[in-house]
């Protein structure tokens, strides 16, 4: 195994631990109740869960050394085509209890540990334009991803 692919090993472990440490903190009670963002705490400890889903679908993008960006005149689009694809992902989580939440979370780690593991180190310096975050190599996206998810946690924390 490479220094990198360690590097990014480790990364995940450490983002996977800290959110499966948020999600053990949720209370039954609470799992109905609004976050500031609008969704249920269920919802966004969902949306956290199958995050890399999506990570996946973006990485498989990039590995290729394409982008995930629309056109130009089509650019206006990418948040409203975000915005549908969560709220269809997150729809499926609102009755769901925490250990069904920590199940998720489990699921979606390791199938995107298996994913990174399996890539190649010329694989790793490969990408491309990501949404309006600008270009990311694989290896950058990855050390990078952990970011989406703790943002999510936040509003977890400051529940209204």
């Amino acid at each position: 195994m490479t220094d990198r692919l360690a590097e990014l090993r480790d990364s995940l472990t450490r983002d996977y631990e800290e959110m499966r440490a948020i999600f053990s903190r949720l209370r039954e009670a609470d799992l109905g109740e609004r976050t500031a963002s609008g969704w249920t705490v269920a919802q966004v400890a969902g949306h956290i869960a199958v995050t890399p889903d999506g990570d996946m679908w973006l990485l498989d993008r990039l590995r290729k050394g394409r982008g995930a960006k629309l056109p130009g005149p089509l650019g206006f689009l990418m948040n409203t085509m975000i915005n549908i694809g969560n709220w269809s992902r997150v729809r499926k989580f609102r009755a769901s209890t925490r250990d069904e939440l920590l199940r998720a979370l489990e699921d979606g780690h390791n199938k995107l540990f298996a994913y990174v593991n399996g890539l190649s180190e010329d694989e790793l310096d490969r990408g491309g334009e990501v949404f309006q975050l600008g270009r990311f190599t694989v290896y950058e996206y990855v050390l990078r991803r952990g970011d989406h998810p703790r943002e999510h946690a936040a509003d977890l924390r400051t529940r209204p």
